[in-house]
């Protein structure tokens, strides 16, 4: 797809030099949310989102969130652009368009997730035991689907069910509205983890870029 950007970093694979000066690209209005977090990791990940995204835009805009939470660009000429920002364990996973919206989630495969209808269909359940797809794979599309409409744990995750579409590829239906979802692994070290990029638009690849050194963002 056009003007799609994927990129995936570990806070490990910077310093805190790197930190201290990535911080300087962060809005004020975001570092007073991020001095608030307790632990130095959730700083770093809150940072490293941020700047992820900006340099995506090649710094000509500013993160910002809608009421709802949704964060998006918002560019010097007032115009607006997609983002998404998933991080866990100290991974962070972005995504920016200036054409689509989006929703992206990553998901450690620690701790379990538990099959509670409260979340899932019975059908998805059933996919889980039989061994079509794995818990944590669920759990981070229907965290995509949701986050492509802003909504969060707002809605409701029953009913975001998915028919397979290919290996990797889902679709799912709300509001009359079909979203197509894709799934992938991603290793770190021994750790594994699911990636989930969610579109109203069908996609068949995941152009993920690895972020390995301050040089990549700046």
């Amino acid at each position: 797809m056009k003007n799609l950007t994927l990129k995936i970093a570990r806070i490990v694979d910077f310093s805190d030099a790197d930190f201290v000066l990535m911080k300087k690209y962060v809005s004020e209005e975001r570092k007073k949310r991020i001095e608030r977090f307790y632990f130095e990791e959730d700083k770093q990940m809150g940072i490293l989102s941020e700047v992820m995204v900006r340099s995506a835009c090649h710094f000509q805009g500013l993160l910002k969130k809608e009421s709802s939470g949704m964060p998006y660009v918002k560019h010097k000429n007032g115009s607006k652009s997609f983002c998404s920002i998933s991080h866990s364990d100290g991974i962070v996973f972005i995504a920016y368009s200036d054409d689509y919206a989006i929703g992206v989630d990553i998901q450690s495969t620690l701790p379990s997730v538990i099959l509670t209808e409260e979340f899932f269909t019975k059908k998805e359940i059933r996919m889980v035991i039989n061994c079509e797809v794995s818990s944590h794979a669920l759990w981070a599309m229907k965290e995509s689907v949701s986050k492509l409409f802003g909504l969060g744990l707002k809605l409701d995750f029953k009913e975001i069910h998915f028919e397979r579409k290919s290996n990797n590829t889902y679709l799912t239906t709300i509001n009359n509205k079909k979203i197509y979802t894709l799934c992938k692994k991603f290793l770190n070290g021994n750790l594994e983890y699911y990636l989930s990029v969610s579109f109203f638009n069908e996609m068949h690849i995941l152009p993920i870029k690895k972020v390995k050194c301050l040089s990549e963002l700046l």
